[in-house]
């Protein structure tokens, strides 16, 4: 709008411009040039009366000024050797014409007559000189208002009140936004956005269908065996211990499953997680949750290896526990996933002042098309599997919920052909 605003107006400069230039100015210079023959032929008077009385001082002096004060102009009266006699200076103004004569008597020079005319403008207005682009003018200023106004309702309120109608019809479940406008200016990129966020609430409604989808399910498994199991303890009154004892004990799993469930979701549904920094020597504390993990491993056969480069003394401010959650995840991570012999490998190192963590397995891993949807909530790449090994779709989730918290990044990979990786970066210092 603004450019169209600002291309009109040149275009209205051009054509005032160019009418002045090829019909007002010529007008103008005529009146101009009709002013100035009438000061030659005041000057032609004012030459013969001078050389009429020519040496009569008085007379001269008298007439010049009353000459200057009633044409209103500015008179110099010089003898031959240019000394200044007389001088009348009625001119009031802008001035624009001079002129110089000569009187003469036995054909010398007896005075020399400096005169100053002001060229009224008004006068030349008066002739009609500006009267034609004044009323170009008009015409060009009323044109330029009816192609504003063209251009403002089609292009601004005609869209405006198309967006307005469209808008009213969203219900953030199906994409209905869709504008015919296709100009690249700022109602374009207004359209555009809409439809966007059109699309993005789409998405956030289908998520969180899918999302009490999933935690319906997953309550509602542990659930119905609980319901179960207590209600054969409240109808079967003759269960021996051993059996009682066993439902018990099915019951309690069953409740620290739901628990877990809850403290996960609780977890990724906090905007901001509570991180608390503290300084630790890098290479130990490091090492120890290592070797704690390669001990556990090395009991369910799964191959751990991990390689600090690391200096001895390097101090970090890291939250221990919040650190230890994302490796635990991430190691629970490959244990339901990676398939039923394969080896994990942990690289830590700290460069300009960032921890880079980089972790691996080599198990089934999953395709490309797959890798930017691993941080989805309860999404799971073989949901018939996942359901079996008991994973719920949380863990890469809050991983990555801890990591953004510690104003760090996360991004997976494929490490090969075959396996499942992840890049982290955290910073080493406190912020």
């Amino acid at each position: 709008m603004a450019i169209f605003m600002l291309i009109l107006f040149q275009i209205n400069s051009v054509l005032l411009i160019g009418f002045y230039t090829k019909f007002t100015s010529q007008k103008v210079m005529q009146n101009i040039s009709t002013l100035q023959d009438d000061f030659t032929k005041l000057n032609e008077e004012m030459v013969d009366i001078l050389t009429l009385h020519s040496g009569d001082d008085h007379f001269i002096e008298t007439y010049l000024r009353d000459y200057a004060e009633r044409h209103q102009i500015s008179i110099n009266v010089l003898d031959r050797n240019g000394k200044v006699l007389f001088t009348f200076d009625y001119l009031k103004g802008l001035y624009g014409y001079k002129s110089k004569e000569f009187v003469l008597s036995s054909g010398q020079i007896n005075y020399i007559i400096e005169a100053t005319y002001k060229i009224d403008v008004f006068k030349i207005r008066d002739t009609g000189a500006f009267k034609d682009i004044r009323n170009f003018s008009f015409v060009t200023i009323g044109f330029s208002f009816l192609i504003t106004i063209f251009f403002f309702y089609f292009q601004v309120a005609k869209p405006v009140k198309m967006i307005n109608q469209q808008i009213d019809q969203i219900d953030g479940r199906t994409n209905r936004l869709k504008f015919n406008y296709y100009f690249n200016d700022e109602l374009g990129d207004l359209c555009r956005n809409f439809e966007r966020l059109e699309q993005r609430l789409v998405q956030a409604h289908e998520e969180q269908r899918l999302s009490l989808e999933a935690i319906n399910h997953d309550l509602r498994t542990p659930l119905t065996s609980i319901f179960g199991y207590i209600d054969m303890l409240i109808r079967k009154e003759n269960l021996s211990e051993e059996k009682k004892q066993k439902y018990i004990s099915i019951i309690n799993r069953k409740v620290r499953e739901l628990t877990f469930l809850l403290d996960e979701l609780a977890i990724i549904q906090l905007d901001i997680l509570e991180i608390n920094k503290k300084p630790v020597i890098a290479k130990d504390i490091f090492r120890e949750i290592c070797e704690s993990y390669a001990s556990e491993l090395a009991m369910r056969n799964i191959q751990f290896m991990y390689n600090l480069k690391i200096h001895p003394e390097q101090t970090v401010y890291i939250d221990t526990n919040k650190l230890m959650r994302v490796l635990s995840n991430l190691i629970d991570n490959s244990i339901k996933y990676a398939g039923d012999r394969f080896t994990i490998t942990l690289n830590i190192e700290i460069e300009n002042e960032n921890i880079l963590i980089d972790y691996y397995d080599d198990g089934v891993g999953i395709s490309d098309s797959e890798l930017d949807k691993v941080f989805d909530r309860f999404w799971r790449a073989e949901k018939s599997r996942s359901r079996a090994s008991g994973g719920y779709g949380l863990g890469l989730s809050i991983c990555q919920s801890i990591v953004v918290a510690m104003n760090g990044t996360i991004m997976a990979y494929k490490p090969s052909s075959i396996g499942f990786g992840l890049k982290i970066q955290l910073p080493s210092k406190l912020s």
